[in-house]
C-alpha cells in the first residue's frame, strides 16, 4: 500500500491523503540475481559430476523445502477427496501459487518471504474459487454466479499485485541489511591490491 494526496472525490470528501495499492505500472522493476547455489556440473550420462555440484543441489533442495513447509504450516488446509468437485480447482490454484512465488524468488534477490508468499497462497485460492464458480455459472446459467467469479478473479490479481509490492519492499530491505562485501569478498580485494603493490 502507498500512502498518496487526496484527489477527486476523496479530496472533496475532506480527505488529505488516501492509502491505495500502487498501480503496477509504478512498481519497482524487478533486479533479477542468478541463482547464488553454485553451477552444478554434470557427467554425460546426468549424474552429479562432482562434491561442489552435489552440494548446490542440495541447498537448492532444502530452501525449496524450508519455503514449501513455511508456507503449508501457514495456512489450514483442508485435503479434499480427489474426486470432490473442487479439488481439481484446488490443485490448479496450489499449481498457480507455486509457480508465481518460485517467480517472486527469482525476478528479486532469490528469496520470497512469508508475507508474499501468504498473499499469492490466497491469490490462488480466489482464483481457484473464481474459475470453479465460473463453471457452475456457465453450466446452470447463474449470473450471480458468474459474477462472483468475476470479482474474485479481479481479487485474485489484486492478490497478486500486493504479493509482487510486498515482495519488491522486502528485497529492498534485505538488500539494504546485507553487508556491502562479505568477509571472503575483502579477503580477495586485499589479496589483490597486495599484489598490485
Amino acid at each position: 500500500m502507498a500512502q498518496r494526496r487526496a484527489h477527486g472525490t476523496a479530496r472533496a470528501g475532506g480527505a488529505l491523503v488516501v492509502h491505495e495499492s500502487v498501480p503496477f505500472d509504478e512498481l519497482r522493476r524487478p533486479d533479477p540475481v542468478p541463482d547464488a547455489s553454485g553451477p552444478v556440473a554434470r557427467r554425460s550420462d546426468g549424474t552429479v559430476a562432482d562434491s561442489a555440484s552435489a552440494r548446490s543441489l542440495g541447498r537448492r533442495g532444502g530452501k525449496a523445502s524450508q519455503l514449501y513447509g513455511r508456507i503449508l504450516r501457514s495456512l489450514g488446509l483442508v485435503e479434499l477427496a480427489a474426486d470432490h468437485a473442487f479439488h481439481p480447482y484446488e490443485v490448479a490454484g496450489q499449481d498457480f501459487a507455486d509457480t508465481y512465488i518460485a517467480s517472486l524468488a527469482r525476478m528479486f534477490d532469490g528469496t520470497c518471504g512469508e508475507g508474499p508468499a501468504s498473499i499469492v497462497k490466497t491469490a490462488g485460492l480466489q482464483l481457484a474459487v473464481s474459475r470453479y464458480f465460473y463453471d457452475l455459472g456457465k453450466q446452470t446459467g447463474d449470473v450471480k454466479l458468474l459474477g462472483q467469479a468475476s470479482q474474485l478473479g479481479n481479487d485474485s490479481r489484486v492478490s497478486a499485485g500486493s504479493a509482487y509490492e510486498l515482495q519488491s519492499r522486502e528485497a529492498e530491505a534485505r538488500r539494504k541489511a546485507a553487508p556491502a562485501q562479505s568477509p571472503h569478498d575483502a579477503l580477495a580485494a586485499a589479496i589483490e591490491r597486495g599484489k598490485a603493490r
